[in-house]
């Protein structure tokens, strides 16, 4: 297995209140099948990735952090499921890998 390779470009998509997204550009394609996470409801990244969309959380006071995450992702996989077999199965993107922030020292991911 190897690791995804350097970043080339970093580019932000999305503002809004609960969250950050950004477009990273990988230097070069992936040249293998990355399983970067073994988190419930993750894939492996596929070889010739180079694009991937980032999503980062913003925290809120009134939310549990941990749960937030895990909702969002089991929502993305029920989704995905249930198009799984029309022509919209591509609209939901593949989670390769999450964190809640939990055990990050600033509490955030």
């Amino acid at each position: 297995m190897t690791t995804p390779s350097a970043v080339s470009n970093i580019n932000h998509l999305s503002y809004s209140r609960s969250n950050l997204v950004y477009q990273v550009d990988l230097s070069e394609p992936t040249r293998e099948v990355c399983h970067g996470s073994r988190k419930p409801e993750t894939v492996a990244m596929p070889e010739h990735t180079s694009h991937l969309i980032i999503r980062f959380f913003k925290p809120f006071d009134t939310f549990n952090e941990d749960l937030r995450v895990e909702n969002k992702v089991a929502a993305m996989t029920v989704a995905r499921s249930a198009l799984a077999d029309s022509a919209l199965h591509t609209i939901v993107p593949q989670v390769y890998a999450w964190n809640s922030g939990e055990n990050e020292p600033s509490g955030q991911a």
